[in-house]
């Protein structure tokens, strides 16, 4: 979900492919023992995109990562 949310803003913010980004292996830099890029778990990644894209920034822990989204690019 973290990688899902960064891809959408950053997509957003500076105007960067939305599936490139979720495909790229850097993406979270390393922070998450858990990330696999979208080429990895095509079938996950969609099934969690249908659900919540475009995000609601109000909605469960999507706050907190924007949070953390908004600190680390100081915006």
């Amino acid at each position: 979900m973290v990688a899902i949310c960064y891809a959408w803003w950053l997509s957003h913010d500076f105007k960067e492919d939305f599936a490139d980004l979720l495909n790229d292996k850097d993406l979270l830099y390393g922070n998450d023992p858990y990330f696999r890029p979208y080429s990895a778990d095509k079938d996950t990644y969609n099934a969690i995109i249908d659900k919540v894209l475009p995000l609601d920034e109000n909605k469960g822990m999507i706050p907190d990562i924007k949070k953390w989204y908004t600190a680390e690019f100081m915006l």
